[in-house]
């Protein structure tokens, strides 16, 4: 698996999660069958903050991230998207502007159901070409969200389905009922 796709499931475990330990990530990285080491996921969660995506910090005493206004019950890791810092090489801020986008197409399009998602697409990037929003479709159905679309038949009306993983499991309770710093 690519770079990317790991970024894109750690990306979903926290989206998913407000309370995300390093054993957590371990797991959900091997059940998508995606070898990796603790400073790789460091670099990629740093990564993902630059980006504006993440907003976290390490809980020493949870022993995990949590979502950086440290409320474990109500907050959450993935807020609104902030500003990010882009690098300076050319390279690098084209992959971190397909890392936001593709992190906007998760939440924004696949998990709201969007009506059209190919003209939420289109309306959001008009500089991108269609080549570009298929690649990046395609990379997002490899990660487990799917975007079809079923045309109209004698069984019912035409229109966009969606699918995405749910997959995480929730923290354990005992962590639940600890107290937040």
């Amino acid at each position: 698996m690519s770079r990317a796709h790991r970024i894109l499931h750690l990306f979903d475990l926290f989206y998913t999660c407000n309370i995300v330990s390093f054993r957590v990530i371990n797991e959900a990285m091997e059940y998508c069958k995606i070898k990796t080491c603790r400073k790789t996921i460091y670099r990629d969660i740093q990564l993902l903050k630059r980006a504006g995506i993440l907003q976290v910090c390490y809980s020493q005493k949870w022993k995990a991230y949590i979502p950086a206004d440290g409320d474990v019950i109500h907050g959450s890791c993935v807020g609104v998207f902030s500003p990010p810092e882009l690098p300076e090489n050319k390279k690098q801020r084209l992959y971190m502007e397909r890392i936001i986008r593709l992190c906007k197409v998760m939440v924004q399009v696949i998990r709201s159901e969007i009506r059209d998602p190919i003209g939420w697409y289109r309306s959001n990037y008009p500089a991108l070409s269609d080549r570009t929003r298929q690649r990046d479709f395609k990379l997002l159905q490899e990660v487990g969200y799917v975007v079809s679309y079923e045309p109209e038949d004698e069984e019912g009306p035409g229109g966009y389905y969606y699918d995405y993983p749910g997959r995480y499991p929730a923290p354990p309770q005992w962590l639940l009922e600890q107290e937040c710093d």
